[in-house]
């Protein structure tokens, strides 16, 4: 009677298990969370139709950061985005490959010179990643329950190689219901400005700061037509004095509620099925 007793609690639980992930896998809501590891960039967008990672940050961080944001079970990436090949933006995934399951990796220059960057590519290759090339006008979309459209907005279509590779980072526009996430990579302010007319802007707006808080991006003509009410900047200790407190009074000017992941840690929006925003933070002590 013992062991038909624990029989019988083992299988309970053991279906309240299954259904949690079956429900969670039918019916999550999108997610957008900005991570915190450290100077550098990660952005992870969670939908029911897969898992896309903007950026993959400086080293392992990556790691603590995906296993705060994603269910214990879900060891995919489905497609990781690299705004372009700084190591700050690309390192992570390194790590990144030795835990999860990368599908495709999306850049926008295979090409880039770096040894470092290379070795990423040769290791990439070794595990089989699709390796693809991002171009303005690529889109990925879903037609699940809450349906998103994710546009690749800015990436010179011509061999493009500048001496400053920021200046080729892709932008991509993600939209969901009335929510509008603009990443933007290091970025600078001559290229956001190439891009003012291709947005046509939703009620909520949500931006990820180029480049750390630079002064050289976010500029007031760029900010005053995108009016984020949401404004991110991924940042960590740095010797660079970012973010820089020009960006930081321009974005107050155009009124936008600001978080800093050095501070705030990871910022989460979750989008319901009648478009409503809710946003959460999750403290972190990654400072480096």
């Amino acid at each position: 009677m013992r062991k038909e007793y624990y029989l019988l609690l083992f299988l309970i639980m053991f279906n309240l298990f299954l259904g949690g992930i079956i429900y969670d896998y039918y019916f999550s809501l999108p997610e957008v969370d900005f991570l915190s590891v450290g100077q550098g960039d990660a952005e992870l967008i969670q939908t029911p139709a897969g898992n896309i990672l903007i950026d993959a940050g400086p080293g392992n961080k990556i790691l603590e950061q995906l296993s705060s944001s994603l269910p214990f079970y879900d060891r995919t990436i489905d497609l990781v985005i690299i705004s372009h090949p700084n190591k700050d933006h690309y390192y992570g995934l390194k790590y990144l490959l030795q835990r999860y399951r990368v599908r495709a990796v999306m850049t926008n220059n295979w090409n880039y010179s770096s040894p470092t960057f290379q070795k990423i590519i040769r290791l990439l290759q070794k595990e089989r990643v699709i390796l693809l090339q991002g171009y303005r006008g690529i889109r990925i979309r879903s037609s699940s329950a809450v349906p998103f459209r994710l546009t690749l907005l800015y990436r010179p279509q011509a061999d493009f190689s500048p001496s400053d590779i920021n200046q080729a980072s892709i932008i991509a526009n993600l939209i969901i219901k009335s929510n509008q996430f603009l990443f933007t990579g290091d970025t600078t302010a001559k290229e956001e400005k190439l891009i003012l007319s291709d947005l046509q802007l939703k009620p909520v707006r949500v931006l990820k700061v180029a480049h750390h808080g630079s002064k050289t991006s976010s500029s007031l003509e760029f900010l005053s037509r995108y009016k984020p009410q949401f404004s991110v900047i991924e940042v960590g200790k740095n010797n660079y004095d970012l973010p820089n407190i020009e960006t930081l009074r321009r974005l107050y000017k155009v009124s936008s509620r600001v978080w800093r992941t050095d501070v705030d840690g990871i910022v989460k929006f979750f989008i319901s099925p009648d478009g409503k925003m809710r946003i959460t933070q999750l403290p972190s002590c990654v400072r480096k």
